[in-house]
């Protein structure tokens, strides 16, 4: 792969989430499978290189047993002067560091680096918040020294699989439990083993080879048996430079597309501020521009969510549809609105509306939880509606459900199909309000044994953290205050 090639691919996907992170994989890929660079006989072969690697570990230490394994399966098909091996073959060193006596008591303020699994990035090391521990410490874990061009690689937790390679000019180090040591036999071969480790190829057995509840990690027998194309080390030197040009390359993408977005963004928020707050003098005007820029506008997932927010504020402020009085004035369907309802205004409506409050539209209530001590209210036939059902826009149903009996001796309420059901209090109203309006009945009170159908459902107090609404007029209001829920 060249750069053009790259440049090529990169136009076709430049909208797509996470793009350049793809084509840093995609590269990475191409590398381990032979794909980046033209093979060349002249170079010698990947066997040549495991004699190499074999000669330099006679003696060195034990051979790497893999137990429960058989022959080696190729995993894919190589080109013909690669070679399989597995990483504990090819590796002077493998496995993970430890906790010093003593645990976190034992860090200093100064001394040598104690590296844990939030300093070890893909790119390189990251020591802002680096630990310490004393030189004696240190020589008491003098099996997990970090040496020059050593690879390391987190092998628990959220950060599973990112892997440093170590700078040749490195002083010195240690690592925890939570970070591997990866050393090559043979020099030189560092680079190449970052490349692959890195791949979405050996990035797949990371995961699959995890073992353990909730923490996952990698443990040294199962990192040991990871299947490794091997080429032959000065093709590994080309494949080095040539993802490094790549890498590059994608860096200067990244930083245009940031660019980008950056201004993309900028009109974003300058188009929807102006319909959002509408100008009667220019509105038309504004709106014939967002239009326009539309699929610039709604490219990403959190600009669709913003477009949304926009349109239901111009649907309640009647700039979404014109208005045709003679064709009937809704206000004739809330007449008993009091007239103290047009001091209510925050901003000019159109001729024809009403300011109104909710109690003035309808009936407000709150729910009921039947005891959570009587297993005989719970898992029955009836969903029972709760604030962690509220994250669609129409409720047919919950997660939970509840009995007869609860319907017959708890407080669960009735509240009729075509309410709208809204959280009123939670840390969630910090950032969101979630409304939903409810295709089926629920229940909002105890009250006397009634003939219930499979399919009505119930809507629970959750401690009065949540409260339906149900107005008092038309179906045409219904759908209408559905509309303001995100407003």
């Amino acid at each position: 792969m060249n750069a053009n090639a790259l440049l090529e691919m990169y136009e076709k996907v430049a909208d797509a989430p996470d793009a350049v992170g793809k084509l840093r994989q995609f590269v990475l890929d191409l590398a381990v499978r032979g794909k980046l660079v033209a093979q060349d006989p002249e170079e010698g072969s990947g066997s040549t290189l495991l004699g190499r690697v074999t000669q330099a570990l006679r003696g060195a230490r034990p051979p790497a047993t893999h137990e429960g394994e058989g022959d080696l399966t190729a995993p894919f098909e190589l080109a013909e002067n690669w070679t399989w091996t597995r990483l504990g073959d090819i590796c002077s060193k493998t496995g993970s560091g430890s906790t010093p006596r003593g645990g976190s008591a034992a860090y200093k303020s100064s001394g040598i680096p104690f590296l844990r699994s939030q300093n070890v990035y893909d790119d390189a090391l990251r020591l802002m918040d680096v630990a310490y521990i004393d030189e004696q410490t240190h020589a008491r874990m003098a099996g997990t020294a970090v040496m020059p061009d050593d690879l390391l690689l987190n092998i628990t937790g959220g950060s599973i699989g990112r892997c440093s390679l170590i700078p040749k000019a490195f002083d010195q180090a240690n690592i925890s439990q939570h970070v591997a040591i990866i050393r090559p036999a043979v020099p030189g071969m560092s680079a190449y083993m970052h490349c692959l480790i890195r791949s979405p190829f050996f990035q797949s057995f990371v995961i699959d080879e995890q073992t353990g509840a909730g923490r996952g990690g990698l443990p040294k027998n199962r990192m040991d048996r990871i299947p490794v194309p091997l080429p032959p080390l000065a093709e590994q030197y080309r494949i080095v430079e040539k993802v490094d040009e790549l890498m590059a390359l994608c860096d200067q993408l990244e930083a245009a597309r940031t660019k980008r977005e950056a201004a993309r963004d900028r009109i974003a928020a300058a188009s929807l501020a102006r319909l959002n707050a509408p100008d009667p003098d220019t509105f038309q005007a504004d709106a014939r521009f967002a239009l326009n820029v539309l699929p610039a506008l709604s490219a990403r997932h959190d600009q669709v969510k913003q477009l949304r927010q926009t349109i239901l504020n111009l649907a309640v402020r009647g700039k979404l549809v014109p208005q045709h009085i003679g064709s009937g004035d809704k206000t004739l369907a809330i007449s008993s609105i009091s007239e103290s309802g047009s001091g209510y205004g925050e901003f000019e409506i159109p001729k024809g509306w009403r300011w109104a409050t909710l109690s003035e539209l309808g009936s407000l209530r709150g729910g009921g939880t039947p005891s959570k001590d009587r297993p005989d209210f719970w898992n029955g036939s009836f969903p029972w509606v709760s604030p962690k059902d509220m994250k669609k826009d129409y409720l047919d149903g919950a997660q939970m459900s509840i009995t007869d009996r609860a319907l017959a001796e708890s407080t669960v309420r009735l509240i009729p199909s075509g309410s709208i059901l809204f959280v009123v209090r939670g840390m969630i109203l910090a950032h969101s309000f979630p409304v939903g309006l409810s295709t089926v009945c629920v229940f909002w009170s105890k009250r006397p044994p009634i003939p219930v159908q499979s399919g009505q459902a119930f809507w629970s107090k959750a401690a009065t953290r949540s409260g339906p609404f149900r107005p008092g007029v038309s179906d045409d209001w219904v759908s209408w205050c559905a509309c303001v829920r995100s407003v």
